[in-house]
């Protein structure tokens, strides 16, 4: 009696409809999957809003993707994903070829420029090589064709490189005419930095290939910043004519580098 009696009084103390409302009934674990969505029984009307919310029966894609809808869409690319830079990570044609390892021309041309009248060594044509091109192995070659008339053995083509253009810069490339018969000469250097920014090696000899009595040439030239080659003629006599027909300068970059 005395339990009953007070087990009666504690729910006329605190037990009211209200509260009841507050405390959700235990969910149900899903009865089964259909369309899409669980089917759950709740007293609790938003849980049971949830539960039985209603199914996706349809999905979507916006450009580029395409879906063929339904619940189980194939999803396809409908047109090609552009690709920044061409995937070169540069922003102009010589980065990308410097970024790709590509051997590229610098400078080239083929409009003749004649020197005559002196004897002093004078700069007939330039090419500027651009900051960073080369990286700590990239190489340059200077190829140039020349047609001369020449009286005195003593006349020389010279190839210079220096931060700016001029007859001072190092010689990378000298041959003295020693012979009055010739007509026309052509002339080839190339220039490598030495696993440094600031150190380059090239080759001498009087050949093109093949071995050579005279020591490699070096240069300490900063390529971090533009540099300049400097193609150059020394007349042996003031009747002597030197023209260059035409030159080019080809650079290669190791990538990274």
């Amino acid at each position: 009696m005395k339990k009953g009696f007070v087990f009666a009084l504690w729910l006329s103390l605190f037990w009211s409809p209200a509260l009841a409302q507050q405390v959700p009934a235990p969910i149900n674990a899903p009865s089964s999957v259909t369309n899409g969505h669980a089917l759950c029984a709740t007293a609790n009307a938003q849980q049971a809003a949830d539960c039985g919310a209603a199914p996706v029966t349809g999905v979507t894609a916006s450009a580029p993707l395409s879906s063929s809808g339904g619940v189980t869409p194939a999803i396809t690319l409908t047109s090609p994903l552009p690709i920044a830079n061409g995937g070169t990570n540069a922003t102009g044609g010589r980065g990308a070829a410097t970024n790709l390892s590509l051997v590229y021309t610098v400078c080239r041309s083929g409009a003749a420029s004649t020197l005559t009248g002196t004897t002093a060594e004078t700069v007939v044509a330039t090419c500027t090589i651009p900051a960073n091109a080369l990286g700590a192995n990239g190489c340059f070659t200077v190829w140039t064709v020349w047609s001369e008339t020449v009286s005195d053995t003593t006349g020389a083509i010279i190839t210079r490189y220096a931060a700016t253009s001029g007859t001072g810069g190092t010689e990378i490339q000298a041959n003295q005419l020693s012979n009055a018969l010739y007509t026309s000469f052509s002339s080839l250097t190339h220039v490598c930095n030495l696993n440094a920014t600031n150190s380059q090696a090239t080759f001498l000899g009087l050949s093109f290939f093949g071995p050579a009595a005279t020591a490699l040439g070096s240069s300490a030239v900063d390529t971090t910043a533009s540099s300049v080659i400097s193609i150059d003629a020394r007349p042996g006599s003031v009747s002597d004519t030197f023209t260059l027909v035409d030159y080019s300068v080809t650079l290669g970059a190791s990538a990274g580098n």
